[in-house]
């Protein structure tokens, strides 16, 4: 995929400095390559290294500079797919679980934050999800309301009100939401990554995939490794787990 082109300037791209790295010039070995350098890819590289692995993140153009260089910088469990969906597609629990894993990231964010005492901004703040500004049906309205009543049910802190805040819209407010400037978050990651041992390669685009192991390109990769069982393990949400169904591929095996 191209890297994003936009006509403006984003706030956050000259509020913050951000470490140059330079180009993958030779081959080297790791044991995770993480495929773009956004506020998941730096974060995940850094939570791995932190594990003890290994790892290299490869950037095709400046780290933080894509997504999240153009994010609203508002961290949020609540997903684009409402959450009465996710009930009725996939069940209760599986929904809860969804905006469960929300709440850990952010949680993950503000740990990371205060561990190394970034200057990011973060701040814990409610969250708003808002009928459309256009859309003046009754019906919207009673969706956003049977959206808050599952989400309470679900444990999660949701309140319906009449009008949100600079929209005058019906919406639903979310407390425990946050936000933070991204870029300066991920310098500081940045930073404490290559402290742990990590490489951070820029301008390095991967375009290429050995296919020794087709299987890893796979988007349900996990099921050919990992029972059902074992992806749900309690340990699997912390740490690194072996597989139970077949080993991992590893370097140099045919």
């Amino acid at each position: 995929m191209p890297a994003k082109s936009s006509h403006t300037t984003p706030y956050w791209s000259t509020s913050a400095t951000f470490p140059q790295f330079a180009r993958l010039a030779e081959d080297i070995v790791a044991d995770v390559v993480v495929v773009g350098a956004g506020i998941t890819g730096l974060t995940a590289a850094y939570l791995l290294a932190r594990s003890g692995k290994s790892v290299v993140v490869l950037e095709r153009g400046r780290c933080a500079m894509v997504d999240t260089g153009h994010t609203s910088a508002h961290l949020t469990m609540v997903t684009d797919a409402r959450i009465t969906e996710l009930a009725q597609r996939f069940g209760p629990n599986h929904a809860q679980a969804v905006w469960d894993a929300g709440m850990a990231a952010i949680a993950t964010i503000d740990e990371i934050v205060r561990e190394h005492e970034l200057d990011a901004g973060f701040e814990w703040v409610d969250g708003y999800l808002h009928a459309p500004l256009k859309d003046h049906s009754p019906q919207e309205a009673e969706r956003l309301k049977d959206d808050a009543t599952l989400a309470r049910e679900l444990g999660f802190d949701a309140e319906f009100v009449e009008t949100v805040p600079f929209v005058s819209r019906p919406g639903i407010r979310f407390t425990n939401q946050a936000r933070i400037h991204p870029r300066a978050y991920l310098a500081g990651v940045a930073k404490a990554f290559v402290a742990l041992g990590g490489r951070i390669y820029e301008h390095s685009t991967a375009d290429e995939f050995c296919d020794r192991h087709p299987q890893l390109l796979n988007k349900h990769v996990l099921r050919f490794f990992y029972s059902p069982n074992r992806r749900l393990h309690p340990e699997a949400k912390f740490r690194f787990v072996e597989p139970d169904l077949a080993p991992l591929p590893r370097i140099g095996a045919p």
